[in-house]
């Protein structure tokens, strides 16, 4: 279980402090929800919890709205979906190893602490590693790209 704590601007100590409200898993696939953001610009004084309203994971945010998550990826014998979502995603690898899909066949093998930055292209991850991996991912919704699945 991922413990939250959120500060803010109305209290001088955390505003949450505790578990996720929404947790989405499909066949060892998880995301947690930590926080979201739903305006073209944050407005500092909304100390709002939108997560726990979420019914679905969304991939094709609105320029502007942003998504803190972690994300477990169960090890596979094949890959996942090739996507592409209208966001610039920031990945940090908190624990294992997971590679990283390009549209044109290449792969990049990332390990703990590696970073990445997505800008909206066709990807797809693969967890050979035979253990589970641990993505702390930011999605920041943006302008002149689309959602697509292959």
């Amino acid at each position: 279980m991922t413990r939250r704590v959120v500060g803010g601007q109305s209290k001088p100590h955390a505003i949450i402090d505790g578990p996720c409200p929404k947790i989405f898993s499909q066949g060892g696939f998880t995301l947690t929800e930590i926080w979201a953001t739903e305006g073209a610009a944050p407005d500092l004084k909304d100390e709002h919890d939108f997560t726990a309203q979420f019914d679905r994971v969304r991939m094709d945010l609105q320029p502007g709205q942003t998504r803190f998550r972690i994300v477990e990826f169960p090890p596979t014998d094949s890959p996942g979906v090739m996507h592409k979502t209208p966001t610039i995603d920031y990945l940090v690898v908190l624990d294992g190893e997971i590679d990283l899909i390009f549209h044109d066949g290449s792969e990049a093998h990332l390990k703990q602490g590696d970073c990445v930055v997505q800008i909206g292209g066709m990807h797809a991850w693969h967890n050979r590693s035979g253990r589970t991996t641990r993505i702390a991912a930011v999605a920041v919704g943006g302008i002149g790209g689309e959602h697509t699945l292959r």
